[in-house]
């Protein structure tokens, strides 16, 4: 579409859809940021912003130290 003397421009629409089992409203906010850094980082050849998730291993001992914790 052409309005007048302006540019052409592009609308990209990114669509993400995820169970909510999976992926809930705060991890889904997450994911989609730190996949907006990438790709931002790409399109500029910059270096993305460290990553701001733990290894899930680390997850996974945080969980058994609670499970291990007196009630």
């Amino acid at each position: 579409m052409r309005l007048g003397d302006r540019h052409w421009y592009w609308y990209w629409y990114w669509y993400q859809r995820y169970n909510h089992l999976v992926v809930d409203g705060f991890s889904f906010t997450a994911l989609t940021r730190r996949i907006d850094n990438r790709y931002s980082a790409a399109m500029r050849d910059e270096t993305p912003e460290p990553t701001p998730f733990v290894p899930f291993s680390n997850v996974v001992e945080e969980y058994q130290r609670y499970q291990a914790s007196p009630t």
